[in-house]
């Protein structure tokens, strides 16, 4: 069946029958102008060639009928309509799938893959089969991405085990899918899946942050502190105030931690290079911890800790880009913490700042306001009113890497 025409036919009755919601098992098709204009506007040889070939297939398949209407002598015949009494029957004898079984087959598959999800993950992957064994989508995705949807579903079965341990993505990909890249084409489906299970911060946020809270990073995840703390591990207790120039363990192996003397201050940072190199360079009596970019579940527990057991006129900062991922991290770590997180080197500079050492990258002052929007820290609301003053003059602040400002501590 190489006729244009014929194809266009067929994909016509194809259209009309095959829906994604349910086979129509029979129907009649009335050839109009409008949507038959390929149809009626061929040539004349065209139209001919795929009547034969239509008259052909109605004579294979029971229930088929096309119908012409009277002509004159000198008329060309031309189809008035399509009768189809058993859709199924004609789309087998095409080799066409009955789209309706295909997505009854993914929903099915889902539906019954043994998996030991939480509660609100089980009523996910429930909703996504009833959908899409009602031919719609969820989520945007079709019965087409079965396999992709129900490794998301694997994923979570595994990260919210009880045995799970912060680990790397491709460690992860590797155990679940024996495939250690496979991982990488979900992170978009993970981080929707776990869209309300996340801090309101994280809910617009890329899937690679996602995946982090989550406790999959792209390098396996150290927890790196220096200051006068000790780790309560599974095998013993650490003293991070021995450790030069910082002490780091992997979060799972944290049991508690502990304060043995008063910090004049506790400094989070996002960025691995600025802490490295803060911690080599200031030693004024603080707590620094590396924060890994957006700090996992494992993680929380040890920042709240630290929140009740270091003395309330002790003051917490945070030091991370002003960029729209950087305040996201700021309002994820103040959503943690009792008491006020204050930003630290997080000035803004103004769009005509002219610098050897910035990448000419502006970022929109409303993005970033957007953000911080709705925190009530005195230091993030004086962030806020920076941000504003500089608005008035124009609508971008330049971006400067961190590793080209001086170090500086919150205690100067």
């Amino acid at each position: 069946m190489s006729n244009k025409v014929l194809d266009f036919l067929i994909a016509e009755i194809n259209k009309k029958v095959n829906r994604s919601d349910g086979l129509l098992p029979s129907c009649e098709i009335r050839v109009t102008p409008g949507r038959f204009k390929k149809y009626l506007s061929a040539s004349l040889l065209e139209q001919q060639k795929a009547h034969e070939e239509l008259d052909a297939l109605s004579r294979a398949v029971t229930g088929l009928k096309v119908e012409y209407p009277a002509t004159s002598f000198n008329e060309e015949k031309r189809i008035a309509w399509i009768e189809i009494a058993d859709s199924r029957q004609l789309l087998r004898h095409l080799g066409i799938p009955v789209m309706a079984d295909k997505h009854q087959r993914a929903a099915k598959r889902l539906a019954d893959a043994p998996l030991a999800l939480p509660t609100w993950a089980e009523e996910l992957k429930l909703t996504c089969s009833r959908l899409w064994f009602e031919g719609k989508m969820f989520a945007g995705y079709n019965p087409d991405d079965c396999r992709k949807v129900l490794d998301a579903f694997r994923f979570i079965d595994h990260c919210e085990g009880p045995d799970f341990k912060s680990t790397d993505i491709r460690t992860v990909s590797a155990a679940l899918y024996h495939d250690s890249k496979r991982l990488d084409g979900l992170g978009s489906i993970i981080a929707k899946l776990y869209r309300e299970q996340v801090p309101e911060a994280l809910r617009t946020a890329k899937p690679d942050e996602v995946l982090a809270f989550i406790g999959v990073h792209r390098f396996p995840p150290v927890l790196s502190v220096s200051g006068p703390v000790d780790l309560v591990t599974k095998r013993g207790v650490v003293s991070a105030s021995a450790c030069w120039p910082y002490l780091g363990v992997p979060p799972d192996g944290v049991e508690q931690i502990t304060v043995t003397k008063q910090p004049s201050y506790v400094l989070f940072i996002e960025n691995k290079t600025t802490f490295e190199r803060y911690v080599r360079q200031i030693d004024d009596g603080g707590l620094v911890l590396y924060t890994n970019g957006f700090p996992s579940r494992k993680w929380q527990g040890v920042f709240k800790q630290l929140d009740r057991n270091i003395a309330a006129d002790v003051p917490f900062y945070h030091w991370g880009d002003l960029d729209v991922g950087g305040c996201r991290i700021l309002c994820f770590i103040q959503s943690l913490l009792e008491r006020d997180l204050q930003p630290h080197m997080m000035t803004p500079f103004p769009a005509d700042f002219h610098a050897e050492n910035k990448d000419g990258r502006q970022i929109a002052i409303a993005d970033i306001k957007l953000v911080l929007a709705y925190q009530k820290s005195a230091g993030i609301q004086a962030l806020v009113a920076e941000l504003e003053t500089l608005e008035q003059s124009a609508g971008t602040i330049t971006w400067i890497e961190q590793e080209y400002l001086d170090l500086r501590s919150p205690s100067v």
